[in-house]
């Protein structure tokens, strides 16, 4: 039942470009965020029976954050307005994982809970979605036979409500079911990180041939940092969800993928810098030195971390810890970006 009302709840959001004439394109880059992590933040409430008065704060952020997004200037050209439109799914997914964590701060053991649960949800999203990619291309192909245009259908009346569905029956099944993707998280973790280190070294290696594009290059140095974040995504992966043996090759490989990656890391910071000095202050260019500043010094903690935990055995624990303690500061830099930013340069 809860179930239902929170594929409802979201749908609903979903779809309120269509019933009050808004447009989408404003629309969902602002709400998407609220469209996903409200409906899962009330679902892990009652799977843990969190009392109310421990959800008040939660509920309230999410309600002034509601408030304030739609307050700023739907303005397509404003910097200030699409960087709040892309840290607050980040900033909801921290306050979504505040809930799951039993609205404790310091909990390192529900944080890494979080995060392993976030690895198998998008294993079996993408199982999902690959599986309903090929039922619809299926179904509408049979449809188009007979002369009955159901890709159109689809689209009109199925589509939104999948993909506004999608987020909290794969959380239902992975919360409910863990063993269907215990096993699969692990091997695919084990199969990603050596094909990541190895695409990684050789396009550092490459890029001594081209450096010069990360420093004059704008959207060069933008895919650049979007790739950083998947590395760090996929180190967190690697971290949460693979077996932990200790000094085994898998080990050595996730130690070598943070080092490559801080390396990467501190190319970057330093195109922007550069940059910075060069061609001045911009929204923009301050949110991406923040965050990959945050970045750079998170994965100096967990590349000397893993270093440790080789030199002494160690157990990975504190390696876990140094990934957790990091999620409430990249949170207050998302909340600075979100709510001062805009403020700060006018709406620029």
């Amino acid at each position: 039942a809860w179930v239902v009302f929170l594929v409802l709840l979201s749908g609903c959001i979903a779809h309120l470009p269509s019933w009050l004439s808004l447009n989408p394109e404003l629309f969902f880059p602002k709400h998407i965020g609220l469209i996903v992590f409200p409906a899962l933040g009330i679902y892990f409430a009652f799977k843990k029976n969190i009392p109310v008065k421990q959800l008040l704060l939660p509920a309230l952020f999410v309600i002034i954050t509601a408030i304030f997004i739609n307050w700023i200037p739907a303005n397509p050209d404003s910097q200030t307005s699409l960087l709040s439109s892309l840290h607050l799914p980040f900033l909801l997914w921290v306050v979504t994982g505040f809930i799951f964590a039993g609205a404790r701060i310091h909990n390192t053991t529900a944080s890494i809970e979080y995060l392993q649960h976030n690895g198998n949800w998008l294993v079996l999203t993408a199982l999902m979605v690959i599986t309903a990619f090929l039922f619809t291309a299926l179904s509408v192909a049979l449809f188009t036979i007979i002369g009955i245009d159901l890709a159109t259908i689809y689209q009109n009346y199925v589509l939104i409500w999948a993909l506004a569905a999608l987020p909290v029956i794969s959380t239902y099944i992975v919360y409910n079911n863990p063993q269907l993707v215990n096993r699969i998280s692990p091997l695919i973790a084990s199969l990603l990180t050596p094909v990541v280190v190895i695409t990684l070294f050789i396009f550092l290696v490459s890029l001594t041939f081209s450096v010069k594009r990360m420093y004059t290059d704008r959207n060069f140095l933008l895919t650049f940092n979007i790739m950083l974040v998947a590395v760090l995504a996929i180190i967190f992966f690697s971290l949460t969800s693979a077996q932990r043996h200790y000094r085994s090759v898998l080990h050595y490989l996730q130690t070598a993928l943070a080092l490559l990656a801080f390396i990467a890391n501190a190319i970057a910071l330093s195109a922007i810098i550069f940059r910075l000095a060069g061609f001045g202050f911009t929204p923009n260019r301050i949110a991406m030195l923040g965050a990959n500043l945050l970045i750079f010094l998170h994965l100096a903690s967990i590349t000397y971390q893993l270093i440790q935990s080789l030199r002494n055995n160690n157990s990975i624990h504190s390696v876990e810890a140094s990934i957790t303690r990091w999620i409430p500061v990249y949170a207050i830099w998302a909340a600075i970006v979100v709510f001062l930013f805009p403020l700060l340069f006018h709406f620029a």
